[in-house]
């Protein structure tokens, strides 16, 4: 029994023994080579085309080198066919399923939705078409940056374009630029439809802050407008636009023309500055400060309104024209514009404060505490013409100089050399005084023809007549003028007289010569400028050329 036993172990354990010595085959040798197969790419696997177009399947066969074919076959020919190299017809409106099989891989295969669309009509094609050269025209016009106005066109081959504008402030829908003390980012958008059809175009604009003329170490140049559009190359003859006038209202607040706007946004690409003149010659412009500055809160209700306009408008300061102030009233004044440089301080860019006055010397003490004025005001603006106050008849109705520099003996009435000297007397620093120009003339019918017209009895006397006109007079056609032409040497003041016309008639007015008079005396004197009423009257600028010429030289 036990020899049977260890025979049986001896057994297993040759077998055992027998097992362990067989060769392992490796990994690789249990399996073929793995194969590759080809596989297909394209662009898309779906496509949309019109009814009647055709469509060239562009199929890529991959990983293989072997030279294999490709089936096509389409699910609905009646909607879309198929040709052996791949080439869709469109045949009706509806989907169809093109399959692509690689030919000995009948398994390897790629599925392509085509819809077909009804054929575009030709008014879509003309618009699409439209649309696209209206967007690149666009690109190409519309800038990434701007100082001034921006054509975008509203209408284009008879497509309409909507423009919107992120911030109307400072560019408007149509385009025009209101540059702002720093600079701004505005959004255009402007967008084309056509029935079913939408085109889309935007543009970030930043708008470069306003660069507004230096006028330090100059004498400065104002004139007072009536009109709020001005061309450009005159506006660059002026540092300052007085527009004229700005109201105070019944409820005692501010009230300017919203069309000062526009003025402003030319003057301010033209790096002019301007400011809003309130009140006037008239009783109806200057009455409502007698209400108004009763009170220090009647003046501050009118104060809070003239700072939001300021800031709504982008007024470069204020000019108050009150022709003149009782003596009862002068205080009154004198707090108004005290007031107004405490909110001109306090705001966040410089403004300047200035006030008409009137050159009567005998306002000077009673409609005016001077002294008191010269601390808060920028400038004195004297006016100097009108000057001959000339009653309507009579015997001291005489025709005399109504802008002139200085007294003559041949026209002893109030100059503008005197009115500045009081008002420096009074309290008045000369570097704050601006003396006037008249871009009018005073005009009068005399009796005789003695001295050219000058210092006679006169009847319809003071007519206003405008710088343009008088041009047109004489300047036009010396030569052939019914006028002449005299000169005061020692007033400097110029005058027409004719004596050929029906009536004798003479015009008393500020010529070049008088005007280089004034700007001399400007500098002599030390004052500060030069203004002038008004441009309404100067429209083909030639005053204005005169200041500019002698201002600036």
């Amino acid at each position: 029994m036990k020899l049977l036993k260890i025979i049986l172990f001896l057994l297993i354990g040759l077998a055992l023994i027998g097992c362990n010595n067989q060769e392992i085959p490796d990994d690789e040798d249990d399996h073929d080579d793995d194969i590759i197969e080809p596989s297909l790419s394209i662009e898309s696997t779906e496509y949309m085309i019109e009814e009647g177009e055709k469509l060239q399947l562009e199929v890529e066969i991959l990983d293989t080198e072997e030279t294999l074919g490709l089936i096509y076959v389409s699910d609905n020919n009646a909607v879309a066919s198929v040709s052996t190299t791949g080439l869709v017809t469109a045949n009706s409106v509806g989907y169809a399923k093109i399959t692509i099989i690689i030919s000995l891989y009948s398994d390897k295969r790629l599925d392509i939705l085509v819809t077909v669309t009804e054929k575009t009509p030709e008014d879509i094609l003309d618009a699409m078409q439209d649309f696209a050269d209206i967007l690149d025209e666009l690109d190409q016009s519309i800038p990434s940056t701007t100082t001034a106005d921006i054509t975008m066109r509203t209408n284009r081959y008879g497509r309409a374009i909507e423009w919107t504008s992120s911030n109307e402030k400072v560019i408007s829908k149509y385009g025009e630029v209101t540059r702002q003390y720093e600079d701004v980012d505005v959004t255009l958008t402007a967008t084309l439809k056509y029935k079913h059809i939408t085109e889309v175009f935007t543009r970030v604009v930043r708008v470069e802050k306003t660069q507004l003329r230096d006028l330090s170490n100059k004498k400065i140049s104002f004139a007072y407008a009536r009109a709020t559009n001005i061309p450009a190359e005159h506006l660059r003859q002026i540092d300052y636009v007085n527009y004229s006038f700005a109201s105070i209202t019944t409820a005692n607040t501010f009230y300017v023309t919203p069309y000062i706007a526009s003025l402003v946004r030319q003057a301010h690409n033209e790096g002019t500055r301007v400011v809003a003149a309130i009140g006037g010659g008239s009783s109806e412009g200057s009455n409502p400060f007698k209400t108004m500055t009763l009170t220090k809160e009647s003046r501050k209700t009118f104060i809070d309104s003239m700072m939001e306009a300021i800031d709504e408008y982008n007024l470069d300061g204020i000019d108050f024209d009150w022709e003149v102030p009782t003596a009862a009233e002068r205080n009154n004044f004198s707090a108004l514009v005290r007031e107004t440089r405490e909110a001109f301080d306090a705001y966040h860019r410089d403004l300047i404060l200035t006030s008409a006055v009137s050159a009567g010397t005998w306002h000077i003490g009673q409609g005016y505490d001077v002294a008191e004025l010269n601390k808060y005001l920028d400038y004195f603006h004297v006016m100097t013409y009108d000057l001959n106050n000339w009653p309507a008849e009579g015997a001291t109705a005489l025709t005399r100089h109504h802008s002139h520099l200085y007294r003559s003996n041949i026209a002893p009435s109030l100059s503008a050399d005197e009115a500045i000297r009081a008002f420096k007397n009074a309290g008045a620093s000369s570097e704050k005084l601006v003396i006037g120009v008249a871009a009018y003339g005073r005009a009068a019918d005399v009796i005789n023809p003695h001295e050219h017209g000058l210092n006679q009895i006169a009847y319809k006397t003071a007519q206003s007549l405008s710088f343009d006109s008088i041009y047109n007079l004489y300047y036009k056609n010396p030569e052939g003028s019914a006028y002449k032409l005299f000169w005061d040497d020692v007033a400097k003041a110029a005058w027409l007289y004719s004596d050929t016309l029906t009536v004798r008639n003479f015009i008393s007015f500020d010529d070049e010569r008088a005007i280089e008079a004034k700007v001399e005396y400007t500098y002599d004197n030390n004052l500060g400028g030069i203004m002038y009423w008004d441009y309404l009257n100067d429209q083909g600028g030639v005053i204005l050329g005169f200041i500019d010429k002698y201002l600036n030289k």
